[in-house]
């Protein structure tokens, strides 16, 4: 099934071969997961929306378009539920990461050095909003394009652009805010 893309297995479990689902799942639930942990979503209800989106994907397979592009419509799913969670909150999160996202090891004073850089970087996006998170996680963390963060967002190219360079500015300052207080 690892030549087969995301758009045929798709295809496939719309049709009702529902079994295939887990091949879709081998493939990107680690990137559902980090975008629900990036955007500030606690860790364990990170793991619960990454199973909600494919549960999901299996109760509206017959809405999936043949043509789309999946990763772009898991997303969407995704960024549903990320709303509603915050929605919930009527807040900006404000947690701790957890521990499991740094390397623990003592090994050399350039991985600690590495370790309080990453945990810096995780802390400055906690203090941006939302929508920032939001965008520098689809771009930066899953890869994706402009045009499918527009897609996804509802937006033009040329607008998400701009809010990359705002977010990205805004994640900069409190990076360095931080480091240099």
């Amino acid at each position: 099934m690892d030549w087969l893309s995301d758009e045929d297995i798709m295809l496939e479990v719309k049709q009702g071969n529902t079994d295939l689902l887990a091949h879709l799942f081998k493939r990107h639930h680690k990137h559902l997961f980090n975008f629900f942990l990036h955007t500030g979503v606690e860790y364990h209800k990170s793991e619960d929306y990454m199973q909600q989106v494919f549960y999901r994907i299996l109760k509206y397979r017959r809405s999936y378009q043949e043509g789309a592009n999946f990763k772009k419509w898991m997303f969407t799913i995704a960024r549903n539920i990320m709303r509603r969670h915050f929605d919930k909150q009527k807040r900006q999160p404000e947690q701790e990461l957890p521990l499991s996202l740094f390397n623990k090891t003592d090994n050399s004073s350039e991985e600690t050095e590495n370790e309080e850089r990453i945990r810096a970087l995780y802390k400055a996006l906690e203090r941006i909003p939302l929508p920032d998170r939001e965008l520098i996680s689809l771009s930066r963390f899953q890869g994706m394009k402009y045009e499918d963060i527009a897609e996804i967002t509802g937006t033009s190219v040329g607008a998400i652009k701009v809010k990359m360079h705002r977010a990205i500015k805004k994640l900069r300052e409190q990076y360095f805010q931080k480091k240099t207080a």
